[in-house]
């Protein structure tokens, strides 16, 4: 992996955590006190610092997604890019707006695509020369270069 892009990654991921474990510490330790001061509150102390929380994390993914708009290299739009997958001739559909970050690498002709936490394998053995350079030009738009040998 890019070290940029791995940092980026885990520096994201790493704030992601953090936040939530701040909610829930602040939910834990306003539990503990209700607990020692009401006890009859706890149930609903404890459902509030579970809303908290999502909302927590509802706010880091549309923190996230602003970031991303940002990001440059990454053209984001409604726009559906279609992959023609030439052994199957089917097309796997990726929308511009659901990619948080693409890294491709080229190891022994195996072009990955590692969106979010899931990797998907393209096997360039699949392909024929034509789908190969429609393939680059897609991944061009996107600000991806893909060469035929490693990157280093």
């Amino acid at each position: 992996m890019n070290e940029e892009i791995q940092y980026k990654f885990y520096k994201r991921k790493n704030f992601k955590n953090f936040v939530l474990f701040f909610c829930l510490l602040i939910t834990w330790s306003t539990a503990v006190y209700e607990n020692i001061v009401r006890k009859e509150y706890i149930g609903v102390l404890l459902f509030g610092g579970l809303v908290i929380c999502v909302i927590g994390m509802m706010s880091i993914r549309v923190i996230s997604n602003i970031r991303r708009l940002k990001e440059p290299g990454l053209i984001i739009n409604e726009e559906e890019i279609k992959v023609k997958l030439g052994a199957t001739l089917k097309y796997r559909t990726i929308k511009i707006r659901d990619i948080t970050s693409i890294l491709v690498v080229d190891y022994d002709n195996i072009i990955q695509i590692y969106k979010e936490k899931k990797v998907i394998p393209i096997s360039l053995y699949e392909y024929k020369k034509d789908d190969l350079e429609a393939m680059k030009e897609i991944f061009k738009g996107l600000g991806i270069q893909i060469t035929n040998r490693s990157f280093q």
